[in-house]
Order: C-alpha cells, then structure tokens, then sequence
C-alpha cells in the first residue's frame, strides 16, 4: 500500500490541478452522467476516505501511547493514571523492550505522515468535486447514499467529543494533521449535501433523503450533527451559513431518526414479499433479478459495486438485468403508512385521557 500512496497522492494532485481548467471540468461533468463508472469511481472514493479515517484513528493513540512513554509528551498522573503507567513501564523495561516499542514506535511514525496526507487530500476531492452542481448530483444517487452518510458520520465521530481526546499528540504538524481542517472538510461537505437536496425537494428539508441517510446510519448519534456544529462554530473556520445549514440538517435528520425508531420492528411483521432478503429490512424500490429473486434496488446495486454476480445464484448479473417492480413498490409504501397509522392510534389510545373540567 505505502509504495502506491505517493503516485496517489501525485493523482490527488493531477485532478485537483484539472478541476481549475473550465475544459476539463466539463469532462468531469460527463463522467458524472455515466452512472455505473460514476458510482464505481465514487464509491471507491468515499470507501478510501473511510479507510484513511479509520487508519489514522487507530494509529493516532499508538504515536500518543510512545510519545508518553518517552518524555515528549507530558500527562496528569492524577487525571490520566493508565497514561502515566505507561512512563514508568518504559523506564523500567530492558534494552531490548524498549527496542521493540522504539521500533514498532519509528513504522507508525513512518507510515502515519502519508496516511494522514492522503486522507486530507482523499476528502479535499469529496470537498472539491462536491461544489459542482452536476457532480454533486451524482454523488446523492441512491447507491451512494449510505457511503457517503458514513463517511460524513464517521469522520465527526472521530473528531469531536469524547473520541478527539484520544487523538492529541506531539507536533502534529509534522505530520500533517490538523483536526481542524479535517472536520471543517466535512462540515462543508455536509451542508453542501444539505442544501442541494433541499434545492431538488423544492426545500422539505424534513423530508430531505440526505437526513434519511444520515439517520439510517449505523455512525448516526442524534447529539453528532449538533456537537459538530457547536465545534465548527467555536473554532471558527467555517461560513455562519453553512453552520446554520448544519443545525437545520441536524434537526431534519433527527426528525428522520423518529420516523425510524416509529417504524422499527415493521419487517418482523411485514409479508415476506416486503423484506429485502439481503437486509431483511423493508424495500422502498424493490426489483427483480433475472433469477427470480427480488431485492431493493439500493441494496443490490451497492452488492454489484463489488461483485458482478447474482448474490443469490452466483450467475453473472448487470445493472442493465435489473427489473423495476413500481407496483410492488408502492403497495409496501401503503402498507407501511397503515402501519403507521395504527401505532399512532395505539398511542392515542393508550394515553391518559383528560378529564375536562
């Protein structure tokens, strides 16, 4: 991997430096109109910002764990007693202990600099390409929903809260690192997201896809989008606009969060012919394979992002093989709504009545 990062991070460049020419970004464009080699090359975009995200994470506290055990880094025995213990384990370990954690110490220092360079400059494509309207477009097609909800997710989990203090470390511009940017990248990207779903919902915010996606997610904590935009706001490094934007989606994706925990439990009820196979949750755009099976359309074209076959038979399977089933489709809408219904009526009843006085 760390022998391909520089030709990435020169490629990273290349598009960047492409993107300012008005000839080439009419290229992009067109590309974008090509759904499959659209989805596929954007999948595997949001799929590495992931990937860096979670490798910087991981190795961030071991850089943190070896500058403590060193001196470099000073903590709070009172306040940090495990971090403190790892000190005097070092100074008491033998030369060849601490030649092991030096080593292991110098591969983590080595590698963490390019993760970090080219996870800044995977999410600043997602931040760059995202400002065209017909890119952006493409991003928010249902396929690459879930991705892009938790890459964005997963990102300001990682930098704000409780889950930052584990990431502070000893110069960290030598390695590039700078959180700031980082979450201010994907604060920009979130409410440019926001906005060009309410833009195409004529501005039902509430009823945006974006905040269903978001709510969907498995990185989704009803106080994230909210903590993120109190943190934007704080350090300061992002347009009051866009910040407020963020509330609003915030908002908006909590509301979309209660109208998922009101449905939850639907499919352990629902006909079979309702439940995804894959998921085993509700379909909203169910299709059928050429092998008989049916399965929401989202569910089976994220599976042929990475496996061109039917996932049930093995047989090979395109796109293009897919049948749409509207009826199908909205008879499951209808029934859903009833369902609704019926729970709200069950609260209803189920609520103390007040006795006028």
């Amino acid at each position: 991997f760390y022998d391909v990062t520089p030709a990435r991070l020169r490629i990273a460049a290349l598009i960047r430096q492409l993107w300012t020419s008005s000839f080439h970004k009419v290229a992009f464009r067109n590309i974008a109109t090509d759904e499959e080699a659209f989805v596929t090359f954007a999948n595997g975009l949001l799929n590495e910002t992931n990937r860096l995200v979670a490798d910087a994470i991981e190795k961030l506290p071991q850089i943190r764990d070896h500058q403590v055990r060193t001196g470099i880094l000073s903590v709070n025995p009172t306040t940090e007693p495990e971090l403190a213990a790892l000190r005097d384990e070092y100074q008491n370990a033998d030369q060849a202990r601490r030649e092991e954690l030096d080593q292991r110490f110098d591969d983590l220092d080595r590698h963490l600099g390019l993760d970090l360079r080219l996870c800044t400059e995977t999410l600043g494509l997602v931040e760059l390409l995202t400002t065209d309207e017909t890119v952006s477009g493409a991003f928010i097609l249902p396929q690459l929903r879930s991705r892009l909800a938790a890459m964005l997710l997963s990102v300001m989990r990682s930098f704000t809260g409780r889950r930052s203090l584990n990431i502070k470390i000893h110069n960290p511009q030598k390695y590039g690192f700078d959180p700031r940017d980082i979450l201010t990248r994907v604060g920009r990207v979130a409410t440019q997201f926001a906005k060009r779903f309410s833009q195409l919902e004529g501005g039902k915010g509430a009823s945006s896809q974006f905040a269903l996606a978001l709510a969907d997610s498995g990185y989704f904590d009803p106080h994230l989008l909210t903590k993120t935009a109190q943190t934007l706001r704080k350090i300061n490094t992002l347009d009051p606009k866009d910040i407020d934007a963020l509330d609003t989606l915030a908002k908006n994706a909590n509301d979309a969060y209660q109208t998922l925990q009101s449905e939850a439990g639907l499919e352990e009820i629902a006909p079979d012919n309702y439940v995804d196979p894959l998921t085993c949750a509700l379909m909203t755009n169910p299709v059928k394979l050429p092998s008989g099976y049916i399965c929401d359309s989202a569910t089976i074209k994220q599976h042929l992002l990475n496996e061109r076959s039917d996932p049930f038979t093995r047989q090979a399977l395109e796109e293009t093989h897919l049948i749409p089933l509207p009826q199908l489709g909205q008879e499951i809408q209808a029934w859903i709504q009833e369902q609704r219904e019926n729970r709200r009526q069950q609260r209803l009843d189920l609520a103390p009545t007040q006795e006028s006085s």
